[in-house]
């Protein structure tokens, strides 16, 4: 949980499981602000949640991932997965202020589902 504030970007460098995901989640959302990227590339099972992003947030090659009530601010794409993508992604009620390779008819899911 993250106090009201502003908070340098960060880079999640853990695994969560399906059982206990590491969430990071504003205290207050809207209230907290990141000010530069989040990054989980390579990593599962990570929530973030009602941040305000200036930046990308990025988790190529990631599985489980959720990124909820979130505004992106960004000059570049807002919510980014590269190389594989994302396995069971899960991305809702997020406004992105800038461009976003998202589609409206993903309609908040998208990712790849296990073969």
């Amino acid at each position: 949980m993250l106090a009201d504030g502003n908070y340098a970007g960060f880079t999640v460098s853990a695994d969560g499981t399906t059982a206990e995901p590491i969430v990071i989640r504003a205290e207050n959302p809207g209230s907290v602000t990141v000010t530069s990227e989040v990054r989980m590339d390579g990593h599962r099972y990570i929530y973030i949640e009602g941040l305000v992003v200036h930046g990308q947030i990025k988790f190529n090659n990631a599985e489980g991932i959720v990124i909820r009530g979130c505004t992106i601010q960004t000059a570049a794409d807002g919510i980014v997965s590269m190389a594989d993508g994302v396995i069971n992604g899960y991305f809702a009620d997020n406004v992105v202020l800038g461009p976003t390779g998202l589609e409206r008819q993903h309609g908040g899911c998208l990712g790849r589902q296990p073969r």
